[in-house]
């Protein structure tokens, strides 16, 4: 927030105000600002418009003005999107941090579910969240005031608390094939041998050393492998009582992730079948390459035991200077104690558990 802007920093000069507007704030950055909500709004507008971005490059080619150059080609306008969509993400982090210089606290997790989908609807400080699956972040020790409205055919039960259970953490070990090859579809499938395959600890890439494992680009610093494959199994004892399923991502540049052999996630890739090159739409930098993206799955991709997760990254460029790689897994799991509450209103102080 720039402290110089007319007439915010004289308002935020008023004790009453800062706290009102910083309030304010969080709750926005945690319904209407959830980065899948807005994510969400993007692809649809996108979607709107897509079918005429070619006639508008034809019609506006060539031509200048003193706002800014036409959209020169239909990938410069994907790259764009994805732009939005990764600023989308980071933004909400970046203003609850800055709000620790007007004296709130640090923000901790927040996660909020509908059960089941599509049964209500929850009012969070005045302001409604349909989706089934809210979570982010939101200022320590702040009030929070939920009120459950069932829709018809529902009746409203009560508020349960819900167990994260981490899956498969950040920095864990992942298989990777690193060689350059062509790899077809085989390799997402559950039964792939990948026992040839080199292992090590994420984040796994290249050029920004952090990285807990360094992969290969091949013998061409000018012409690196476009894709890198990984791949790790891991075991869900009981999918039975989970209530949400999420995965923090961390990718630079393009990422597609696929659960059993499903894909779960696709990144900063094109909405058409993926080979080994092809290339991401943009090139992720900056705070993009540093933030992990958060996407809701498909719980039913799940299954009791062993599964198996794989994910493709792809560079926009050959001679692209980094590459990055680091998941995490998490899944809120529902506790068969009794209601904590059955009033459709609960009011609390947020300390970081989930609700």
């Amino acid at each position: 927030m720039n402290r110089e802007v007319i007439p915010l920093s004289q308002l935020l000069a008023n004790d009453g105000y800062k706290k009102y507007f910083g309030k304010r704030l969080s709750d926005h950055l945690f319904t209407t600002f959830d980065p899948e909500r807005v994510k969400a709004i993007i692809d649809q507008f996108s979607s709107n418009i897509e079918a005429e971005i070619p006639k508008h490059i034809d019609r506006w080619k060539g031509t200048s003005s003193d706002y800014g150059n036409p959209i020169p080609s239909v990938t410069f306008w994907k790259s764009e999107i994805q732009n939005i969509k990764t600023f989308a993400d980071a933004r909400p982090a970046a203003l609850l941090n800055d709000l620790k210089n007007y004296g709130f606290q640090i923000p901790n997790p927040l996660s909020i579910t509908i059960s089941p989908a599509n049964s209500g609807t929850i009012s969070f400080n005045g302001i409604k969240i349909n989706q089934t699956l809210s979570q982010g972040k939101y200022p320590e020790n702040e009030e929070i005031k939920l009120v459950a409205e069932a829709k018809a055919g529902f009746d409203f039960k009560g508020w349960q608390k819900l167990e994260n259970k981490i899956i498969i953490g950040k920095e864990d070990n992942w298989k990777y094939d690193d060689k350059g090859n062509d790899l077809l579809k085989s390799w997402i499938a559950e039964d792939f041998d990948d026992s040839q395959w080199s292992e090590g600890q994420a984040e796994l890439g290249y050029g920004d050393r952090d990285e807990n494992t360094i992969v290969s680009y091949g013998s061409n610093s000018g012409n690196k492998y476009i894709t890198t494959y990984f791949r790790k199994s891991f075991i869900v004892e009981n999918t039975v009582g989970i209530q949400s399923l999420k995965i923090n991502l961390k990718y630079d540049d393009g990422a597609v992730v696929y659960i059993n052999g499903t894909e779960a996630i696709r990144r900063n890739l094109p909405n058409t079948e993926i080979t080994f090159d092809t290339k991401a739409i943009s090139s992720v930098s900056g705070s993009g390459e540093t933030v992990f993206s958060t996407f809701i799955i498909d719980k039913g991709l799940l299954k009791t035991g062993q599964n198996k997760i794989a994910v493709e990254i792809h560079q926009n460029d050959p001679g692209s200077s980094d590459m990055s790689f680091d998941l995490e897994m998490t899944s809120s799991v529902k506790n068969e104690g009794e209601l904590f509450s059955t009033n459709q209103t609960l009011n609390f102080i947020h300390t970081g558990k989930k609700i």
